[in-house]
């Protein structure tokens, strides 16, 4: 998350911005039925496709067989989504993605409506400790963004569900826009979707820590980017504590609090999603 910080120009009002994204299988029409010739023809059996049969589709075909293989299985029905999502990427993380890169093309011919949707610290409203979690400053902000969000949203998302990875993020950016908007007492603005994915690199290693060796290895390899990633940001955000200067992006100020909120937020959410008993049946 970046914060640009808005300093009034005398005598103009104005606030220049300074430093700181089934096949349904159809039924099979197309039966083959085989057909014996009558009694009258002799030694020949003569077998015809029905009128109604068509070409069988294999992507649907595919989908089938699938459904079959899962159906019966103990892969929760989130998972099975997951499984069944073709292209390898969860509806989940695709419509985050999405959505980002649709608030950032319409921010080039919209700005105004867009930068209303940045968390305003001067007067926040509500929907903007959510709404700045989709809003970037720059490309390279948004890119940055949006590859942390691919790989560790699919990890989420195969873990958790689409469901899942939409609520991972969005509580994570209100965690890291809140942060944000308590520790700034200046004006200036917040955005930028790092927040909501430092949530994402917490939940992605916590939910795959269970006694099973090979989800222990992924944990411990995550968890190894994720710790050096969050103690960089306790480190900058210490200095600017001590009155020194934090990391920048193109020029802007790099809100680290926002994403130890974010990462902090995400942490939560699983701690309170296992004191949730399980089903009786499960």
């Amino acid at each position: 998350m970046l914060s640009l910080t808005c300093l009034s120009a005398p005598g103009t009002g104005k606030l220049p911005l300074s430093g700181r994204y089934q096949s349904t299988l159809a039924p099979l029409s197309g039966r083959l039925s085989l057909r014996a010739g009558s009694p009258s023809t002799t030694n020949q059996q003569r077998f015809r496709l029905s009128p109604t049969a068509s070409a069988v589709d294999p992507d649907a075909a595919a989908d089938r067989i699938l459904k079959k293989a899962t159906q019966g299985s103990k892969v929760p029905n989130s998972k099975k989504s997951a499984i069944l999502t073709s292209g390898g990427t969860g509806i989940g993380v695709f419509s985050l993605l999405l959505l980002n890169i649709i608030v950032f093309v319409l921010d080039l011919f919209f700005p105004s409506i867009i930068r209303a949707m940045w968390l305003n610290h001067a007067a926040a409203r509500w929907w903007q400790f959510i709404s700045c979690a989709f809003c970037h400053v720059g490309w390279e902000h948004l890119s940055n963004n949006l590859f942390l969000l691919f790989v560790f949203g699919r990890i989420v998302e195969e873990e958790e569900g689409a469901a899942g990875v939409w609520v991972s993020y969005l509580l994570s950016a209100v965690g890291g826009s809140v942060a944000s908007y308590l520790t700034m007492r200046h004006a200036g603005y917040s955005l930028g979707a790092s927040g909501a994915v430092f949530g994402l690199f917490a939940v992605s290693v916590l939910c795959k820590l269970s006694f099973n060796l090979k989800k222990l290895l992924e944990a411990a390899i995550l968890g190894q980017f994720v710790v050096k990633q969050v103690l960089q940001e306790v480190s900058s955000q210490g200095a600017l504590m001590r009155g020194g200067y934090g990391a920048t992006l193109g020029g802007h100020s790099i809100g680290h609090i926002a994403h130890l909120g974010g990462a902090a937020a995400g942490v939560l959410l699983v701690f309170a999603l296992s004191k949730i008993p399980a089903p009786a049946n499960a």
